[in-house]
C-alpha cells in the first residue's frame, strides 16, 4: 500500500469513527431523555469513539488498533445477547476500522523509510562537507 492509499484508508476509518461516535452521542441524548443511567454510559462510549477518531485522523497506530478492538469487543457483547440486528452495518464499520489499522501501519512504514533515506543523504552530505573542510585546511 502506498502513502496515497494509506491516507485514503485512514480518512475512511476516521470518518467511520466520527459517524459511529456522533450516532452514539445522539443515542445517548435519546436515552438520557428518559433519565436512564444507560444514557450516561452511552455518552461515554460515544466520547471514547470520537477521541479515537481524532487519533486515527492524526495517523495514530495505537488509536486505530484500539478503535478496531473496542468496536469488535462491543459488537461481540451486543450480538452474544442474541440481538443480531445491525450485523451487516457492524461488519462494514469493522472493515473500515481494519483498513484504518492497515493504513496507519503502511503510512508510517512508508514515511519512516523516506525519513531514513533523507537522514542518510544529510549524513553523506555532512561527511563530504567535513572532508572538504579538512582538505582546505591542509592546503592552506
Amino acid at each position: 500500500m502506498d502513502v496515497i492509499k494509506a491516507n485514503k484508508a485512514i480518512k475512511s476509518a476516521g470518518t467511520a469513527a466520527i459517524v459511529s461516535g456522533v450516532l452514539t452521542q445522539i443515542e445517548s441524548i435519546i436515552a438520557g431523555l428518559g433519565h436512564s443511567i444507560a444514557g450516561m454510559s452511552i455518552w461515554v462510549d460515544g466520547l471514547i469513539i470520537l477521541v479515537l477518531a481524532y487519533g486515527i485522523f492524526k495517523k495514530s497506530r495505537v488509536c486505530a488498533i484500539i478503535m478496531l478492538t473496542y468496536w469488535v469487543g462491543c459488537k461481540i457483547v451486543h450480538f452474544a445477547s442474541g440481538n443480531t440486528r445491525g450485523l451487516p452495518i457492524a461488519v462494514l464499520f469493522a472493515y473500515f476500522f481494519l483498513q484504518g489499522v492497515i493504513g496507519t501501519f503502511a503510512y508510517h512504514k512508508k514515511t519512516e523509510t523516506k525519513d531514513k533515506q533523507k537522514d542518510k543523504q544529510i549524513h553523506q552530505t555532512f561527511t563530504l562537507t567535513q572532508e572538504q573542510e579538512r582538505t582546505n585546511w591542509r592546503g592552506v
